[in-house]
């Protein structure tokens, strides 16, 4: 078995990775993402393929985001005819995120989509290893968003246990704090069963260090408590919550309908859900999270849904408050559903937790604007585009309004815009000539008097220390590290570099054996897995070395390539 990383290394999207397997005659990738705001974002999107998409088996796929999945309907339109492997849930919100996509850029469309062959029958698909085209791969959740899994490779003879494990994203939510609702704890890997253990690691937030304020359920919801009070009842206003429309929105009306159970005084301001792919999203959350995880040691537990939930709403553990639950928050978004009510279970909380949201107002299309103070959850997270920028064009030079920010958004991007705004005086924004721009409608930043704020505890991505946590574990008291070698990808060079020395530190501090850490780049070459060292790509060589071939004649060059073909080929 052998590997080729294409990305991303140094940079943050861009995920694919190529294996070939030389006994099992297998040829496949592990995700296909596309490029999002790096600067080689062109080349790669559009460009040709590293490899021949015809040449390929199968793909396995770790979560739906766009920069893991993203160029798998141009893998079709070229040739790959072979099956995507993931999760179920991961297959329902990819098909909605491309279509999406696919509506924005010209590189595919819609019937490449429905194209793609998922497979998703696994039965018991976590934690369980599963025979595929003479390999064995096993999923583990990761807490990245609903469906999200790392994955195990495993190769070769059963008792010869050569393994790699691909991370897939990180969440933030662990067994001990599982205070992401909507998302069970993160899993990590297995305990090395030989010397052969390999693990691809991401590391896009390799150098940061979260404070506790960023994974207290509690605390967030004070904080939106707040944020609403101030807007709707002092202010008299409209909060507006741009979210992305997979994950992030649905965190968001989960925290707003527990706001209100818990301070039924907030329960007449009015919310509106205006997101278009939400909708649909939704309906996939609303199936998923009634799904359980059965186990081999009996019993079943929710496959995704956070079981700390159970707490909090006053339940026990067990199969009926667990199907109680899990309906409860399934209701909360499946339009129409009627609402569970459960009168003689759990706390005050549960009692009143039920759907309150209803669709943004539309006449013929266009948005109506409420006149009575309101929170809007609305599509469109960056604010580049979407439903929300009918409510920034018409709120934003309104005073009574805050928008309310619950995640990153790049400096480039009106959201970004929207930030730096953020702690600007009335006066430096008075004097700002710059403006807002949405196609053609445009706003000068003198003109928007809203209050800008940003609100942490979203962050789908784990810390340096959630991301050793998941790396390092321990079984029967005796800690063991999730592979004898790891590969740092996603992440820039700061980042990796402050990783990887981490990563060694925590293996020494641990008395394991050192801890022998890679941070590839784009000239790395083939891994080969079953020795353990890198192997130069001829063709990247050849094209290195271009130059020396000036003035020869062809013979002479077909002479000097073949040396260096049979050095490549032996080393």
């Amino acid at each position: 078995m052998k590997m080729k990383i294409h990305g991303p290394v140094g940079i943050v999207t861009g995920s694919c990775y190529e294996l070939r397997d030389e006994e099992t005659n297998n040829h496949f990738l592990v995700d296909c993402g596309i490029q999002q705001g790096e600067s080689t974002m062109d080349s790669w999107n559009e460009g040709p393929f590293p490899f021949d998409p015809k040449s390929l088996d199968f793909v396995i796929l770790t979560h739906a985001h766009l920069d893991h999945c993203g160029l798998l309907p141009r893998l079709y339109q070229e040739g790959f005819n072979g099956l995507v492997c993931c999760t179920k849930a991961t297959a329902e919100l990819a098909v909605l995120n491309l279509k999406s996509s696919a509506k924005l850029n010209n590189a595919f469309r819609k019937q490449d989509v429905d194209a793609i062959r998922w497979k998703t029958n696994w039965g018991q698909v976590l934690n369980r290893e599963h025979k595929f085209r003479g390999l064995r791969l096993t999923f583990r959740r990761t807490a990245h968003m609903l469906g999200a899994v790392s994955v195990r490779v495993s190769w070769g003879a059963s008792d010869e246990h050569n393994e790699i494990t691909f991370s897939g994203d990180i969440g933030s939510n662990s067994s001990q704090n599982e205070f992401q609702p909507l998302l069970r704890h993160r899993v990590g890997p297995f305990k090395p069963r030989g010397a052969k253990s390999y693990a691809v690691l991401e590391s896009t937030y390799g150098a940061v260090c979260r404070t506790n304020i960023h994974l207290d359920f509690d605390r967030r919801i004070e904080t939106l408590r707040q944020y609403v009070t101030h807007t709707t009842i002092k202010k008299g206003g409209m909060l507006i919550v741009p979210c992305f429309a997979i994950g992030r929105t649905q965190d968001v009306l989960f925290d707003l309908h527990y706001l209100y159970a818990q301070h039924p005084e907030l329960s007449d301001i009015p919310i509106y859900f205006d997101a278009g792919l939400a909708y649909e999203v939704n309906r996939v959350y609303a199936r998923a999270l009634r799904r359980r995880d059965k186990r081999a040691r009996g019993g079943d537990v929710p496959m995704w849904l956070s079981a700390q939930l159970l707490q909090r709403f006053g339940l026990d553990r067990t199969p009926s408050d667990e199907s109680l639950l899990s309906e409860l928050v399934a209701n909360l978004f499946t339009p129409g559903c009627a609402a569970t009510s459960p009168t003689e279970h759990g706390n005050a909380i549960l009692q009143r937790f039920e759907p309150r949201w209803s669709r943004g107002l539309r006449d013929h299309g266009k948005v109506v604007m409420p006149d009575s103070p309101c929170i809007v959850v609305t599509g469109g997270g960056m604010c580049d585009g979407g439903v929300v920028v009918e409510y920034l064009k018409q709120r934003l030079n309104a005073e009574s309004t805050t928008v309310l920010f619950t995640g990153y958004c790049g400096a480039s991007t009106n959201g970004g815009r929207l930030l730096a705004l953020k702690d600007l005086a009335r006066k430096e924004r008075a004097k700002s000539s710059e403006m807002i721009s949405w196609g053609d409608a445009e706003m000068k930043v003198q003109d928007i008097h809203a209050e800008i704020e940003q609100m942490p505890g979203y962050s789908g991505h784990a810390d340096q220390a959630g991301l050793l946590d998941w790396f390092f574990g321990c079984h029967r008291k005796r800690p063991y590290a999730g592979a004898n070698m790891v590969f740092l990808t996603h992440g820039n060079d700061r980042n990796r570099t402050e990783l990887a020395d981490s990563l060694r530190c925590r293996a020494k501090r641990l008395g394991l054996a050192p801890l022998r850490v890679e941070m590839p780049n784009a000239h790395s070459g083939w891994f080969d897995l079953n020795i353990g060292v890198w192997k130069a790509d001829p063709e990247e060589v050849l094209d290195t070395l271009s130059p020396m071939f000036a003035g020869m004649t062809a013979e002479q060059k077909t002479v000097v390539i073949k040396g260096l073909m049979d050095l490549l080929s032996a080393a």
